[in-house]
């Protein structure tokens, strides 16, 4: 259908005339004659030799974008005032009217920005993001072209190749979407846009604005592609203050990011010094008051035409066209980015210990630390009050909650030596003095129904059963042979655990039990793990620390091997998920097991690059509900969402 300047649209909308034109589309200054207003209206246009399948794609895509900006009330976001579809099948949006340019018209005409100028552009955007990424939806398109400048209003466009939580693609596998120099490394190798994803673009919008011209650059989309990938930004030379933010935002690595919220922090500090006598960052807006005649062309005052560009481009329209597909040539694995990174915690101001433990409800994270224990809400990731503090102590080696949720075991080396201490898990601080010191304190695991803990402790050579009510020994000593390094319990009562071996003991009788776990690739000097929730399975690490293997403790048989890891990935403590069906290995590299098939779920998840050696046997957590996997590196503590390994 072409469009003329009487047009009707909808028997509602009367078409005035082009706002501006893009490869894939026109921008229509139109006049709402049922509420008496201007509007603006986007027409999708396609040419005529595009395959029905991709022409069903861009109509599903323009169908994204409005219901997208409608579920957005935000001063800093376009809105979405009616959809409509004419008799083609074709979707037209029905949007407010910005009367200003957009960031990247401005800059054309001006040149770059001063730097608190641009901050203040940055907080409004910034603003804007929040509220999309709170709904769920994800820009991917952020670039001065889709920055609109309305008088001080500041006003984000184009949700055309947005994502909303719950929506299935709209692109082949392994395609991208968006303009090449504001895409983010992530999603230059072929992961999924995220928050953080449009931080990344925020950063490089700024950049441009206050450099005049983009942080990357190169003579062809695949260039650009390389220079994000593996290059740091071009110095800047102007940005002043906003170094700060830009360098921390342009970060490769979306877990160590700048926030949105220490973004904003910064920002709002610069941009207040802009002060209030600043010019305008647009143009000043005016209220019309009535649809102009039919047929000619809009026209505005004196007044209007000296503080308007010659083309108002209501809409940025150079996301319609960048919204193609760009393919790279060697598309990433589609495991790639399976299970991305939702946080970091760094390291803590006592620097971190060995120790990680998750309550049972999976509401609380203990983290040792050179000097104490501090603890972090797992929902806010957020830290409880102050580190507790251990008095003589050097570093936190080992934390374990009982399964009842009441006590915190906390191993520590100090000056004396190792000792472990039974905390309070409600009130998070030290009941009573410690239950055990000096020596090397090994094997340290809490009974199923949380009435005993055992420990070894090389200075007696054995390994000894503790009631936690009466903080006193039970049952006999275990001489293990050789002596046991970790311990995990095979009944609820605590009566039978195995050791390194492996070897299963009763504490009844202070000898080996008449049943014994056969000869593997885990025995002699393999560490034992985990137990499955259902008691059923006992999982163990190989001598060589490169595979898993997993016994029956109903039969007393292997039952399961993973396949071999490198040398230099060795795997480390393990957790079962609350159903059992997945199991984590921690280590220099953090992975996930399928327990049916014994086969890895996903690509390895490769902890945060820090100039600190990682450490071997780097714990792991997984939450109750199975979505989240929490790992403890010599970096920090990390988050990985795992819904999807289900």
């Amino acid at each position: 259908m072409s469009v003329g300047p009487v047009h009707l649209l909808a028997g509602r909308y009367q078409i005035q005339g082009a706002l501006g034109r893009g490869g894939m589309g026109t921008v229509w200054h139109a006049w709402d004659t049922e509420l008496d207003r201007a509007v603006a209206i986007k027409e999708l246009r396609l040419s005529d030799d595009i395959p029905e399948e991709e022409r069903r794609n861009w109509y599903a895509r323009m169908e994204r974008e409005a219901r997208a900006a409608a579920r957005l009330k935000h001063p800093g976001i376009v809105t979405i005032y009616d959809r409509v579809v004419e008799e083609d099948g074709r979707p037209w949006i029905v949007m407010e009217l910005i009367r200003g340019s957009s960031l990247d018209d401005l800059l054309r005409r001006h040149g770059r920005l001063p730097a608190e100028r641009v901050a203040a552009i940055g907080l409004q955007m910034l603003d804007a993001l929040i509220a999309a990424h709170a709904t769920g939806i994800v820009h991917r398109d952020v670039k001065p072209a889709n920055v609109l400048l309305e008088g001080d209003r500041v006003v984000l466009t184009d949700f055309g190749i947005s994502t909303l939580e719950g929506d299935a693609p709209l692109t082949r596998s392994g395609a991208l979407l968006g303009t090449p120099s504001f895409m983010s490394p992530e999603q230059v190798h072929g992961g999924p846009a995220t928050a953080q994803s449009d931080l990344w673009s925020l950063g490089a919008t700024l950049y441009t604005a206050v450099e005049g011209h983009p942080p990357f650059s190169g003579a062809t989309p695949g260039s650009v592609f390389v220079a994000i990938a593996t290059e740091q930004p071009d110095p800047t030379h102007h940005a002043g203050p906003l170094v700060a933010v830009l360098d921390g935002l342009l970060r490769k690595d979306p877990t160590i990011r700048l926030t949105a919220q220490a973004t904003r922090d910064k920002l709002t500090h610069l941009a207040a010094a802009q002060g209030t006598n600043q010019p305008s960052i647009g143009c000043s807006s005016e209220t019309d008051t009535g649809p102009p005649p039919s047929g000619v062309p809009l026209r505005r005052g004196p007044r209007t035409l000296r503080t308007l560009p010659a083309v108002g481009l209501v809409v940025a329209l150079a996301g319609i066209s960048a919204a193609l597909a760009i393919w790279l040539q060697s598309p990433p694995s589609p495991v790639q980015n399976r299970f991305p990174r939702l946080a970091w915690l760094s390291d803590s101001e006592a620097g971190w210990g060995s120790g990680l433990a998750l309550s049972p409800d999976g509401t609380t994270l203990a983290v040792g630390t050179r000097t104490g224990v501090e603890f972090w809400d797992v929902a806010t990731r957020r830290k409880l009050g102050d580190t507790v503090e251990i008095s003589g102590a050097h570093r936190v080696d080992e934390l374990v909650y009982s399964p009842d949720g009441k006590k915190l075991a906390v191993l520590n080396y100090g000056l004396g030596g190792r000792q472990l201490h039974l905390w309070d898990a409600v009130s998070r601080k030290p009941d009573g003095p410690a239950l055990m010191s000096g020596g090397e304190i090994l094997g340290l695991a809490f009974s199923p129904d949380s009435r005993a803990i055992s420990v070894t402790n090389t200075e007696r050579s054995w390994t000894e059963l503790w009631a936690v009510a009466s903080r006193r020994p039970v049952g006999i000593p275990v001489k293990t042979e050789p002596l046991a390094v970790s311990v995990t319990f095979l009944d609820p009562g605590g009566k039978l655990f195995v050791s390194d071996g492996p070897e299963v003991w009763d504490t009844t009788t202070g000898r080996k039990h008449r049943r014994q776990l056969p000869i593997t690739p885990c025995s002699s000097g393999g560490s034992p793990a985990a137990l499955a929730p259902d008691g059923q399975t006992v999982v163990m690490t190989s001598f060589q620390e490169r595979r898993l293997c997993f016994y029956s403790t109903k039969t007393y048989t292997q039952i399961g091997l993973t396949r071999e890891v490198l040398e230099e990935a060795k795997m480390g403590p393990v957790a079962f998920s609350r159903d059992g069906a997945i199991l984590a290995s921690g280590g220099k590299t953090v992975r996930l097991w399928n327990t049916r098939t014994f086969e890895q779920i996903g690509p390895d998840l490769t902890p945060v690059e820090t100039e600190s050696v990682s450490r071997d046997g780097d714990r792991v957590a997984i939450t109750p509900d199975g979505n989240v996997l929490i790992s403890l590196t010599s970096a920090g503590v990390e988050f990985w969402d795992i819904s999807s390994a289900g």
